[in-house]
């Protein structure tokens, strides 16, 4: 199968890939002047507003001594400052290298590009494909994050992989509560967003997701799962959809989809699309329009892609990779030119792509046996009552599992649900092969410790994947 399968003709025949971040903003200012582009909590501004304000920003970068071909650091933030500041920069034909929220020496701050600061506009610039356009720096949850050098090329070739395998693309409402320096929440939601006609509906604070959801309507959401698990949750609890009535889509990844979750997302009449990415990749490299169909796979390969591999270890050559570290230290490909995932994994009889975890997160026991921790998770997470669990080397050499509960206020210790839970947990654990069992099982009363992207944050590295 292909993931081109599951997608219209038409459909297909009409998303483009353009050259460059600039001849894309360009045609969606032309296509969809009048449409809204960007709204925070019910003001909208158009294509057309927000293109008049790249250009006077575009000026000021320009004033400030910046030329097509040099690098800027932009300070990320959910907000229309930023997706100005950044197309500005982009269509002066800078490298733009996003960063977190927080301080950088000689960076585009929140309080600089907030204000409509602007110049004499010198006008759009076109850098070449292979030009590099942003900087994406992996999400290490241990260890030193990389930049991550993606050409415009790449980028765009990411952004059309992302309108495939799902039904309604153009003119969407998205919902947006990723950080702008993930690239799930850059290019597959923000740059995604712009070149469909879509409008970027931004909740300034994460913590009010839902709530802004219900009063914005949105259409489409990129979310991780632990915050489309907390939606479901908290639906049934209230018995109402927070993701509000329209959502018709929600694009998940960066972490392991438990099955169910696809069947809680249907009962609210929403499909959930699992995916399988890196920073190095500008994010995507595989999708999953069946989730029904092909359960606990990420899913077909998007176009332009050649996979192997070696020893298990999934290594992948395309257009749609990176050129390299920044500052060149490390390369990141093999000898022959493939990118080394660091994911072990293997594709199913249907071209399907099934993940059993990262080549450092794999556990050896006591007995010698080697487990990668995620296909067992998975068994545990299958469990409605169970969010995300992990599994982990003890002192002893043996194997513990720690489970954070969907509703963990209601486990205390001693009560009959806890013992309930657990003894499910038990049962779970017996089935599995021996070497898989973990000798001891806990319940978590807090969340596992997380990244900025909500990843949650393992004893081992889970370093570059998105």
């Amino acid at each position: 199968m292909k993931i081109t399968d599951f997608q219209d003709e038409a459909l297909w025949k009409s998303v483009e890939e353009y050259e460059g971040i600039s001849r894309m903003w360009e045609n969606s200012v032309t296509k969809y002047a009048e449409l809204p582009a960007v709204s925070v909590a019910g003001k909208a501004c158009t294509y057309r507003e927000l293109d008049e304000a790249v250009c006077r920003f575009r000026g000021y970068l320009f004033e400030k001594g910046y030329r097509s071909g040099s690098e800027i650091q932009i300070i990320s933030q959910r907000s229309v400052g930023f997706v100005k500041a950044f197309l500005a920069a982009a269509t002066l034909g800078l490298c733009v290298a996003v960063l977190p929220e927080g301080s950088a020496e000689n960076a585009l701050t929140p309080e600089e590009y907030g204000e409509d600061l602007s110049g004499a506009d010198t006008g759009i610039s076109y850098p070449e494909r292979e030009a590099p356009a942003v900087i994406m720096f992996t999400g290490g949850t241990t260890g030193m994050p990389k930049g991550a050098v993606l050409s415009h090329r790449c980028v765009m070739v990411a952004v059309r992989n992302a309108c495939y395998g799902y039904p309604n693309v153009f003119r969407q409402k998205y919902l947006h509560v990723l950080p702008m320096h993930h690239v799930f929440g850059l290019i597959r939601s923000m740059l995604t967003c712009l070149a469909t006609g879509s409008t970027l509906l931004l909740c300034p604070d994460p913590r009010k997701m839902f709530d802004f959801a219900v009063a914005e309507a949105p259409t489409i959401a990129v979310l991780v799962p632990l915050l489309v698990d907390r939606g479901v949750t908290m639906s049934r609890k209230y018995g109402k959809n927070l993701f509000g009535n329209a959502m018709q889509t929600i694009i998940t990844g960066a972490a392991p989809v438990a099955e169910h979750l696809a069947a809680d997302c249907r009962a609210l009449g929403i499909t959930l699309c699992p995916g399988y990415g890196l920073t190095e990749t500008a994010c995507l490299v595989s999708g999953n329009p069946d989730m029904e169909g092909h359960p606990g796979s990420v899913g077909l390969l998007y176009p332009e892609q050649e996979i192997r591999f070696v020893d298990g270890e999934l290594q992948i050559r395309g257009r749609n990779l990176m050129t390299g570290y920044a500052g060149g230290g490390e390369r990141g490909f093999t000898p022959d030119g493939w990118f080394a995932t660091g994911d072990i994994g293997y594709l199913d009889e249907d071209g399907f792509l099934y993940l059993l975890g990262r080549k450092k997160e794999m556990l050896l026991t006591a007995n010698g046996e080697n487990v990668y921790p995620a296909p067992v998770e998975a068994k545990f997470n299958d469990l409605s009552e169970v969010a995300e669990s992990e599994l982990y080397e003890g002192e002893n050499g043996m194997l513990h599992l720690e489970v954070f509960p969907r509703e963990p206020e209601k486990y205390s210790p001693g009560e009959a649900c806890t013992e309930e839970l657990l003894a499910r947990l038990a049962a779970v654990n017996e089935l599995l092969p021996k070497h898989e069992r973990a000798s001891a099982i806990t319940l978590r009363t807090t969340d596992f410790p997380r990244t900025k992207s909500l990843k949650m944050v393992r004893r081992g590295n889970n370093h570059g994947q998105i």
